[in-house]
């Protein structure tokens, strides 16, 4: 009996740690949509490229994480091409996350985590402390488009 509880907590602390974790497939395409609606484009004077609206920083960023982790590269180039870019997206979004984390000691939320993708970690905490209800009116906005987009994938994933 003390094993079957064992297993049972063990599975339910998985699932909470999962479930806390914002950074889903679902939340990268939500983005896709914010970003760019769905077409490559080069936005914020040419600095940024593709459906994620990738600058080069981010982009070296992600290339060196997955370097460390043995996992194939691509040059910044390949911004442009969708299922690179999507799997650069999720992994950026992986390393916003527990940089926030290591700064705030909290999980971000998912508004939270696209305000650090949209402005930058950086600007996030040195310009706005912080404090999302000092971003960006439209970096807000964004946002709540966003959470709307996550809950209605959400509904036609459970079927209702």
């Amino acid at each position: 009996m003390k094993k079957l509880l064992t297993t049972i907590g063990l599975v339910i602390v998985s699932h909470n740690l999962q479930a806390v974790n914002n950074v889903s497939w679902n939340l990268v395409e939500a983005i896709r949509q914010v970003e760019s609606g769905g077409r490559n484009v080069s936005g914020d004077h040419g600095m940024a490229r593709g459906q994620w609206q990738f600058w080069a920083i981010a982009w070296k960023d992600v290339s060196i994480v997955r370097a460390r982790h043995k996992l194939p590269t691509h040059s910044y180039d390949f911004a442009w091409k969708e299922g690179y870019a999507r799997v650069y997206a999720h992994d950026y979004l992986e390393i916003l996350r527990g940089r926030f984390i290591k700064k705030t000691r909290r999980e971000p939320s998912v508004a939270e985590l696209w305000a650090v993708w949209n402005i930058g970690l950086g600007r996030f905490f040195k310009d706005y402390e912080g404090n999302f209800d000092k971003i960006p009116k439209r970096t807000k906005l964004n946002a709540a488009i966003i959470e709307n987009m996550l809950k209605k994938m959400e509904r036609e994933t459970n079927g209702r």
